[in-house]
């Protein structure tokens, strides 16, 4: 970090988006740079075109960086694809501080315990995520430092992923002049942008339906327990719109985007959408609630995805305070009621939230893994301002769990 000054970059499938922040002197943050790109070397969150990205990243952070007046030196970039792979894991050692007390040093020994699980060849971990901590008899610890107990036990998320695809965005972002910072999965940055503490305690599942994946993070008694990604997304919904209506895919994207409906019982029978002119074929009206019925049918099958998500994991009874949806596809009108009819579970779409812009275009779903890399990176900043405040485990060990 120079100057107070963070920078993420938010590299997906449809978009290349970079913001930058300013950092107060309360550890808040002002959007004060952003830049924006179509993005042609991503498919399905893996780099396809490593010199596209690399020049769609240059391009991104440019535009941001003119807004800002500021340069930037490193980013902090997201990650997503059915390539990332997580699990819960679960550590035991005995205590060894003096007087059966528990120091940093136990806490680290017990994380290694967690984290020492068998990571197949080819394989990178990104994320060892805290859930709670056991001393003795007594469970759902968050802070065990300075308790006296015996045996001490602790439960971590573990996120992995391919090392060859995560070594190809790092070299993008390197290859485009700039240092990489830190890299995060695509779910763990939204959820962080657009859900409260409050509903972290109670449990919720954030669904981020962007271009081509859907990522899903469920969080219960303020910590992760479970995430997954799902490869379809809403792309998937504007190729079926393509096909059916015979028209080019940006057609069906606009289409989709300023007349689409999730729901269709909230569609008129009689309403009509105009199809442009496609070269020798005149424009024409097409039905909407057509329209609508295959949005519902594609988002369906993504909701089904989730929901063997959910069973597979027991995730249900997790979930108190419901389920949180974001990503651009959440701006499709109907989609609460659809997924709340297809899960049973109260739904909400999900906003970034609590900062100021200089661009109010970002408070928006398609933005919140861009915000919520940034909020993450806060975070960091907090526990470099202020090493001996204690914050909990994950921000004083946060440096130790991403190496």
């Amino acid at each position: 970090m120079k100057n107070n000054i963070i920078a993420a970059c938010d590299i997906g499938s449809s978009k290349v988006c970079c913001g930058i922040a300013r950092i107060d002197e309360n550890a808040e943050f002002s959007l004060i740079g952003f830049g924006e790109v179509p993005s042609k070397g991503i498919r399905k969150g893996v780099v396809s075109n490593i010199e596209t990205v690399t020049t769609n990243i240059t391009d991104a952070v440019t535009a941001a960086e003119i807004m800002s007046g500021e340069n930037v030196s490193s980013l902090t970039l997201n990650i997503s694809g059915d390539h990332i792979s997580s699990t819960n894991s679960i550590g035991v050692v005995a205590v060894s501080g003096k007087n059966k007390e528990i120091n940093y040093e136990d806490v680290r020994r017990v994380i290694e315990a967690a984290r020492t699980v068998v990571i197949p060849k080819g394989r990178e971990l990104i994320h060892v995520l805290e859930q709670h901590y056991c001393v003795d008899d007594q469970s759902d610890i968050k802070y065990p430092i300075g308790m006296t107990g015996v045996r001490l036990e602790t439960s971590v998320h573990l996120v992995s992923g391919s090392m060859m695809l995560l070594r190809n965005l790092k070299n993008a972002v390197i290859r485009a002049g700039y240092n990489f910072q830190d890299i995060i999965i695509s779910s763990l940055a939204s959820a962080e942008a657009c859900i409260s503490q409050d509903e972290k305690e109670l449990g919720v599942l954030v669904i981020d339906i962007g271009s081509d994946m859907t990522d899903m993070i469920c969080y219960h008694n303020d910590a992760v327990a479970y995430s997954a990604c799902i490869p379809l997304g809403g792309s998937y919904i504007t190729k079926d719109i393509s096909i059916i209506l015979k028209i080019p895919i940006k057609e069906a994207e606009n289409i989709k985007k300023n007349s689409g409906n999730a729901y269709p019982s909230l569609v008129d029978e009689d309403e009509k959408v105009e199809v442009p002119a496609i070269g020798a074929n005149p424009s024409r009206l097409e039905s909407k609630k057509l329209i609508s019925q295959i949005i519902e049918a594609r988002v369906k099958e993504i909701l089904g995805l989730v929901e063997d998500n959910m069973e597979k994991a027991d995730l249900r009874k997790k979930i108190s305070s419901g389920i949180v949806v974001t990503g651009g596809t959440a701006k499709l009108a109907g989609i609460e009621n659809l997924i709340f009819d297809v899960l049973k579970v109260p739904v909400r779409v999900g906003y970034p939230y609590g900062f100021n812009s200089v661009n109010t275009n970002i408070f928006s779903p398609e933005y919140s893994t861009l915000v919520g890399l940034l909020l993450l990176s806060v975070e960091d900043s907090k526990t470099n301002m202020k090493p001996k405040e204690k914050k909990g485990f994950f921000d004083q060990f946060k440096n130790f769990f991403s190496k």
